[in-house]
């Protein structure tokens, strides 16, 4: 699946820290980030406020 996402030029992750997510759901987007460095153009947006990124620690 990863092999085929990174077939866009573009790949475009959006509301990332809405909700919370497993390991497995980190792992994978890591995974996706990691087959897409150097190689993509990559962008991951969320709408959480800096002031309150404390809570991925």
């Amino acid at each position: 699946m990863i092999t085929k996402l990174i077939r866009s030029d573009l790949i475009l992750i959006d509301d990332v820290g809405l909700l919370p997510v497993s390991a497995d759901a980190a792992d994978a987007l890591f995974r996706v980030v990691d087959a897409a460095y150097e190689k993509r153009s990559i962008a991951i947006s969320s709408n959480i406020h800096p002031s309150k990124a404390h809570r991925f620690e």
